[in-house]
């Protein structure tokens, strides 16, 4: 019976975990402008609230304990609670410039603030390198000039710009 009462009490606890790491992450990670919920972008109408969710969130992750009783901000796997508070404050920072701004954003999409895109880039470039960590300046303007001719760059139908690559096919 007390193994039961162990799990019931370890589930309880876990997912109040998991619900406050899904918000956060939602909320720092919005690709869909159509987003509802927590996935909504964050937008002159809704930043107060963002941001009373990451700061209720954030309190209750920074407040989480290690076995030995240290805070996990504390002790040596704070990694992750200073990435989602920097992440966090960098949003609700820009948002609010932005929206006190004459600007006519209308919402931000959380996700560009990503390095997942620059780390992306540079995986490439690795890659190209046969996965060398420590290209040196010749081989990383080579990989990045080959990344970049390679990246099939096309004009947007609506530019004063005609695609080269397809207009001598057309013409024969």
């Amino acid at each position: 019976m007390g193994l039961i009462i162990l799990y019931a009490n370890f589930y309880k606890y876990f997912y109040r975990f998991y619900i406050q790491i899904d918000k956060v992450l939602d909320i720092v990670n919005c690709h869909n402008p159509f987003g509802k919920g927590y996935k909504n972008p964050a937008n002159r109408q809704n930043i107060d609230f963002i941001e009373q969710t990451l700061a209720s969130s954030l309190t209750y992750i920074e407040s989480l304990k290690m076995p030995d009783g240290r805070l996990v901000g504390e002790s040596r796997r704070k990694a992750f609670v200073i990435g989602l508070r920097t992440a966090a404050n960098s949003l609700i920072g820009f948002a609010r410039e932005v929206f006190n701004s004459d600007s006519n954003v209308k919402y931000i999409l959380s996700f560009k603030f990503s390095q997942d895109h620059i780390e992306n880039l540079f995986s490439k470039i690795r890659a190209r390198n046969g996965f060398n960590d420590n290209p040196d300046v010749i081989c990383f303007k080579s990989a990045l000039r080959a990344l970049l001719v390679k990246s099939d760059i096309t004009p947007s139908p609506n530019s004063n710009c005609i695609d080269l690559s397809t207009s001598d096919e057309q013409n024969g």
